[in-house]
C-alpha cells in the first residue's frame, strides 16, 4: 500500500505540472512561437501519456504525470495567445465560449470512453488503457494542429515580415507590405520586472479569476470522483454518471455565457459565478471531511 504522500502526489501530479506549465508557458510561447508550442505541447502529452501507461512503479507514474501536466498548463497559455491574436475584441466573448465548449465536450467524451473501457474490459489495468486512449485522441489533435498558421503578430515581433504578410494574405485576404521591423523577445528578466513594477487591478482580477476557474476545473470536476471513491458512497459507474452531469452542466454554462456576458458585462458574469462556485467548493470540502471522519 503506497504512503499517503505518494498517493496524493499520484492524484495531484498533473495539477502540479499544470501550474508550472502555466507559469513558464507564456515565456516559451513568446520565445518559440504559438504554432510550435501548440505542437510541442501535444507531443509531450502523447509521449508521457504512453509512458504513464507502461510505467512500472508509482514514482515513475508521478514523474510522468507531472511532465504531462506541464504540457496541459502550457497549452492553456499558448492556446489563448493564439486565439486572441487572430480575433478582434468584439469576437473574444464568442470565441472564448468556444474554448469552454471544447473543454466540456472533450471531458464528456473522456467520461464516455472510460465507461466503455470499464464495461467491456473491466480489469485491474484499465487505467493503462485510459492513458493510451488519451494519447490517441491527442494524436488526432496534433495532426490537426500541423495545419495551423503562425500568428502575424508573433511573426512581426520576430522580424519575419515576409511570413507575416503571407499569413495576413491567406487569413484576411489583405495584400499589405510591412516596412518596419520591431523585434521583441521577452526574457525571464522581463517577466520578473513586470511583476516588480507593481500589482494593479488587472493583475489581481486575472489571477483571482484564473485561480477560481482552476479550482472549479481541477478541483470540483476531477477530485469529486476521488472523494466519492474514498467515501465508497457510489459504485464506479454511478460516479462516472455524476462526472457526466458535472461536465454537461459546464457545457450548458458555456452555451449561455455569451448571452449573460452581453447582458451583465464580462466582469459581473465572471466574478459572481466564480465566487459562487468557490463557495460551493468550500462546502463540498466540509462535506468530504465530515464523511471521511464518519468513514474512519
Amino acid at each position: 500500500m503506497p504512503s499517503g504522500i505518494l498517493l496524493g502526489l499520484s492524484v495531484a501530479g498533473a495539477n502540479i505540472g499544470a501550474i508550472i506549465g502555466a507559469i513558464f508557458g507564456g515565456y516559451l510561447t513568446d520565445y518559440l512561437g504559438r504554432k510550435k508550442m501548440l505542437i510541442y505541447n501535444m507531443l509531450v502529452f502523447i509521449i508521457f501519456a504512453i509512458l504513464i501507461a507502461v510505467s512500472t512503479n508509482l514514482v515513475e507514474f508521478i514523474a510522468f504525470r507531472i511532465i504531462m501536466g506541464f504540457s496541459i498548463g502550457a497549452d492553456v497559455a499558448t492556446g489563448f495567445s493564439y486565439i486572441y491574436e487572430y480575433i478582434s475584441m468584439k469576437q473574444r466573448n464568442k470565441f472564448y465560449s468556444l474554448w469552454a465548449y471544447a473543454f466540456s465536450v472533450v471531458a464528456l467524451v473522456a467520461v464516455l470512453t472510460v465507461y466503455l473501457l470499464y464495461t467491456y474490459i473491466n480489469s485491474n489495468i484499465i487505467w493503462r488503457y485510459i492513458f493510451i486512449m488519451g494519447g490517441v485522441f491527442a494524436t488526432i489533435i496534433l495532426v490537426l494542429r500541423t495545419y495551423l498558421m503562425e500568428t502575424p503578430l508573433w511573426l512581426y515581433y520576430s522580424g519575419k515580415n515576409t511570413d507575416a504578410e503571407k499569413v495576413i494574405k491567406n487569413v484576411y485576404g489583405d495584400d499589405i507590405k510591412i516596412k518596419s521591423t520591431e523585434k521583441l523577445h521577452r526574457s525571464l528578466k522581463d517577466i520578473i520586472k513586470f511583476y516588480r513594477s507593481g500589482i494593479n487591478r488587472e493583475i489581481i482580477f486575472t489571477y483571482s479569476l484564473n485561480c477560481i476557474v482552476g479550482f472549479i476545473g481541477w478541483g470540483f470536476s476531477f477530485y469529486v470522483t476521488y472523494m466519492l471513491v474514498i467515501l465508497r458512497i457510489y459504485t464506479f459507474t454511478y460516479i462516472l454518471g455524476i462526472d457526466g452531469l458535472i461536465y454537461a452542466a459546464g457545457f450548458a454554462g458555456a452555451l449561455i455565457s455569451p448571452f449573460v456576458s452581453s447582458r451583465f458585462g464580462i466582469y459581473k458574469s465572471s466574478v459572481i459565478p466564480s465566487s459562487f462556485a468557490g463557495l460551493l467548493l468550500f462546502m463540498l470540502f466540509i462535506v468530504f471531511l465530515e464523511g471521511y471522519t464518519v468513514f474512519l
